[in-house]
């Protein structure tokens, strides 16, 4: 009896694990490649594109590690994000992910993104744990954002703008949610 209980236990822990494999393959399935880049190893970038957006190569340059990407929707009233991801040889891209670096980097790091206009910074992470600094407007119209990261010495940037026929109010607190989102859930995939 004690023997029969067991393999039925075994059996329904196997069978859950197995469903728990399938979620994950799924999950994986439905996400987009935004590019791949290769210069002291080769990473990818995966994610799950807004709904209606495609991704279009600009510029690939393995040899130097620089890719170019924008991500666009059809309809010219949507966001526009580009991606540009670039080896650097800085000393703050001599870290493994933003994660790594002091508060006194990140500090640096937050002064090159200093512009005419006010911005406030925080920081997020992807589902994978690598950190994200977010840079938005502080005051008025919100016609930009930027979300940073920095994974085996290369600079992954975002920035999204409105788009062409986008009216006046510049972006929305749920557009740029939705770019959040989108680097949060990313995952970058050592090939």
């Amino acid at each position: 009896m004690k023997k029969s209980m067991l393999k039925k236990m075994i059996s329904i822990l196997l069978c859950m694990a197995m469903l728990a494999g399938l979620g994950a393959a799924a999950a994986e399935a439905d996400k987009t490649e935004l590019g791949s880049v290769n210069v002291n190893g080769k990473f990818t970038l995966k994610a799950r594109l807004p709904e209606g957006y495609t991704v279009q190569l600009r510029t690939i340059d393995s040899d130097k590690g620089f890719l170019q990407a924008g991500i666009t929707s059809q309809d010219p009233t949507k966001p526009v994000l580009d991606l540009t991801i670039a080896f650097e040889d800085t000393d703050l891209c001599q870290l493994e992910r933003l994660n790594d670096a002091t508060e006194e980097q990140k500090r640096e790091l937050e002064k090159t993104f200093v512009l005419e206009s006010k911005v406030d910074f925080s920081y997020s992470q992807t589902g994978l744990g690598t950190e994200l600094l977010i840079v938005k407007e502080a005051e008025g119209t919100t016609d930009f954002v930027v979300i940073f990261a920095i994974y085996k010495g290369y600079d992954v940037e975002f920035v999204m703008f409105p788009g062409e026929a986008a009216t006046e109010q510049g972006l929305t607190e749920e557009q740029i949610q939705m770019c959040i989102d989108l680097m949060t859930d990313m995952d970058f995939v050592e090939n």
